[in-house]
């Protein structure tokens, strides 16, 4: 046996072994004596790290890979690794230990992403480029402006007999893949539901005396479960108070009951809620007004209110709501009654 078939045979058996433990694949090419062989990179040999740390507003994201030192043991080696974050191209390392540094001010808060392509390759072999994805999570460092909100829809007033409606929604403001793990509401001081899965809806018949008020409260748990787990808990206090058959109430509801705090783009939203009582042939109306200035106005139901804020400047702004009560023809007025709530517009 002459010693160029005892090297065929030889480098056959060295990618016998690497075929078993995944390294490489065949490739029928020869390169002189020696095939070329194609890397096939297995998940199992490397691995990437994504931290960040926040600075005065500004982000530092770190990123650090590791590779085995199967490529080193087959006369490979990692040639370069370039870097993007959320698919924008930051940087390229060529030695190592290959770790990536990105300083940016621009990250909004929610889930990002950084993608390392790395080259890996050695003489007798095909460079293999194999790409990585890790998450990474910005958080919001504003106190004005939750990460998570929960709207609570319910029956303000009640007559006897009638059933109180509930419902819970959360908004993600950020898509930080927020879950709900657990909804309680009482009622009067008495567990009247308990909800783990959406959606967070029942109905409950409560005994009722007119002229009475009643306390009506929600607990609601929930997690952040990846990249960072992160729990928290949100507490709803309220009334709920019995009125007569006869018995007329309006009121605004606003949507922004855990912050006042907004920024431009952001949507402003709330309803008007009518109680209208037996025989009230009363003609309703709710109109609505940014820095008194009229953004809005109906005389139907659902009377729902939505504001984009637009152009504002930043500072304090006022948003008021007011009902007028007009006769039946519409346009007798018999009376008003107006609120206002602070709105403070973050740069």
């Amino acid at each position: 046996m002459n010693s160029d078939n005892n090297i065929a045979i030889i480098s056959k058996c060295l990618v016998l072994f690497l075929l078993a433990i995944g390294i490489v694949s065949c490739n029928d090419e020869k390169n002189g004596s020696l095939f070329n062989y194609e890397l096939v990179i297995p998940e199992s040999a490397y691995s990437l790290t994504v931290s960040t740390v926040n600075n005065e507003g500004e982000t530092i994201v770190y990123a650090e890979p590791s590779f085995t030192d199967n490529f080193e043991k087959l006369g490979c080696q990692v040639k370069s690794v370039m870097y993007y974050v959320d698919d924008m191209f930051v940087s390229k390392e060529t030695e190592a230990p290959y770790k990536m540094e990105y300083r940016t001010s621009s990250l909004l808060p929610g889930i990002h992403h950084v993608k390392m392509v790395f080259t890996v390759g050695g003489e007798g072999f095909q460079d293999a480029i194999t790409e990585h994805t890790e998450e990474f999570l910005i958080r919001s460092n504003s106190s004005n402006r939750p990460e998570i909100k929960f709207n609570v829809d319910y029956e303000h007033f009640l007559r006897v007999g009638e059933k109180l409606h509930v419902s819970v929604n959360m908004t993600d403001v950020y898509n930080l893949r927020y879950q709900v793990n657990e909804v309680k509401v009482f009622f009067n001081g008495e567990k009247i539901y308990t909800g783990t899965n959406i959606p967070f809806n029942f109905d409950y018949s409560p005994s009722l005396t007119i002229g009475q008020s009643y306390a009506f409260k929600i607990e609601i748990s929930y997690y952040l479960e990846a990249p960072t787990y992160t729990a928290g808990s949100y507490s709803f206090v309220s009334n709920i108070n019995a009125i007569a058959d006869d018995e007329t109430v309006y009121i605004f509801s606003p949507g922004f009951s855990q912050s006042t705090h907004f920024v431009n783009d952001d949507i402003i939203s709330g309803k008007g809620l009518l109680y209208k009582g037996v025989g009230d042939n009363k003609v309703y109306e709710l109109n609505m007004y940014w820095d008194d200035v009229l953004i809005g106005t109906s005389r139907s139901f659902p009377y729902e209110f939505s504001y984009k804020v637009q152009n504002c400047s930043p500072g304090i702004h006022t948003l008021k709501n007011e009902w007028k009560r007009y006769a039946m023809d519409g346009i007798t007025l018999e009376a008003s009654q107006s609120r206002s709530t602070t709105i403070t517009v973050d740069e």
